[in-house]
């Protein structure tokens, strides 16, 4: 009874984070012929190991559109708030833009981090709870009645997939296989954070006493030349796509908490309830 979504919008703290948390489903709702949007808070200004600023911003927003451009999605939005400093926005900030940003664009699907669970990083901690606030009031007329002078009502979202590191309460799984290449090349076209994150895993060994020939070995993958870096990362993305695909019996795949309607909407949606036998 319920529909493919017409349009899905993850909302994500940095340019690389709808890739690596949702590539997969991304791209298969694209090639099934849906809208897929992007939205992004942050300018990813601070993702160096080597400082950052306006020109790695810069950097990041074509490697955001490239990454895009491979899962089949429109061009990302981008919100343009500085990296690392969601935490220090008032929260009604956030949320307002974001309350705003789904009444006009009005998805049937939402993508978001998963507030109960903790993140680390004081972004996606911030965004988390503002996203998922959205999701579930944008619906309410007088939250933020003034958008009704930009001629915008409340919209309600029918599906929203939250997903997390941890994979705790997820409920639905996602086959990617046979997409895993392109959720594979999105995250590899974020150059700067394949850069990035590699070096901080090597830096990381270093400090444990581990050499590099053992990150290879372990990885199965070369990380020496200009190739091993994004070797290196494209085992990752694999690695863990096979981790989570294995619970659902996927070669690879990714996993949400969904939530859409009342349980009492779901319960009619499903149908009536199967005859149980003559009353004894």
């Amino acid at each position: 009874m319920f529909d493919v979504p017409k349009l899905v919008l993850a909302i994500v703290p940095h340019p690389d984070d709808a890739e690596f948390a949702a590539g997969g489903l991304l791209a298969k709702l694209a090639q099934g012929g849906r809208r897929v949007l992007t939205a992004i808070a942050t300018d990813g200004a601070l993702g160096g190991l080597e400082g950052g600023g306006p020109a790695l911003a810069a950097r990041r927003k074509g490697e955001a559109r490239r990454a895009a451009a491979i899962l089949g999605a429109e061009e990302p939005i981008f919100l343009g708030w500085p990296d690392f400093g969601l935490d220090g926005i008032p929260k009604p900030v956030i949320r307002e833009r974001l309350v705003r940003l789904v009444r006009e664009l009005q998805p049937e699907t939402l993508v978001l981090q998963d507030p109960q669970e903790f993140d680390p990083h004081p972004d996606h901690r911030a965004l988390a709870e503002a996203a998922s606030d959205a999701a579930f009031f944008s619906m309410l007329p007088a939250i933020h009645p003034e958008h009704a002078e930009l001629g915008l009502k409340p919209w309600y979202v029918p599906e929203k997939l939250f997903y997390s590191e941890s994979c705790r309460g997820v409920d639905y799984f996602v086959d990617i296989a046979d997409v895993i290449g392109l959720k594979v090349d999105s995250v590899l076209a974020h150059e700067s954070q394949v850069e990035f994150l590699i070096a901080d895993v090597l830096a990381q060994a270093r400090m444990a006493g581990i050499a590099e020939s053992q990150v290879a070995a372990a990885s199965g993958a070369g990380i020496s030349g200009a190739a091993g870096p994004a070797a290196l990362m494209a085992w990752a993305v694999q690695k863990r796509a096979a981790e989570i695909g294995a619970g659902a019996g996927f070669a690879f795949g990714e996993a949400y908490r969904r939530v859409r309607f009342h349980p009492y909407v779901e319960a009619i949606a499903s149908g009536p309830p199967a005859a149980s036998g003559e009353d004894t």
